[in-house]
């Protein structure tokens, strides 16, 4: 794997791992930030991998697509991608729930839901990478 990928794979498993911290301590709705971000990131090292550049996107779906063309499986995930996509704002914007703290809308079920479709992304990109 190119370097520039493996950065962007390394930290995707770096963010997952502090979704996981976050959820110890109660933090839900960082962990399921955090679990985004993994998924971005994940995404982004397939497609730094096969074309050299960053989408500038943190749209999900769009990434998804995008690596779509370069491996098998993502499409599978797309359900759990439309999930996970919705907590890129949802968990840190008040003014997406009519004033109240994000953090009061996320909960241990929902935090467990997005680190495991995280997870099944990451491991998809990474038996991809090997």
């Amino acid at each position: 794997m190119k370097p520039a990928a493996a950065s962007w794979l390394k930290q995707a498993a770096e963010d997952l791992q502090y979704a996981r911290s976050a959820f110890d301590d109660g933090y839900y709705s960082w962990a399921c930030f955090a679990s985004q971000q993994a998924a971005e990131k994940a995404l982004k090292s397939v497609i730094v991998e096969k074309t050299g550049a960053v989408d500038k996107t943190h749209r999900l779906l769009a990434l998804a697509e995008h690596a779509e063309s370069f491996m098998s499986g993502i499409h599978e995930l797309r359900p759990q991608l439309d999930v996970l996509n919705q907590y890129y704002s949802a968990t840190r914007y008040a003014d997406l729930h009519g004033g109240v703290a994000p953090y009061e809308q996320f909960d241990a079920e929902t935090a467990k839901e997005a680190m495991d479709f995280a997870g099944q992304v990451l491991e998809l990109v990474q038996r991809e990478a090997s």
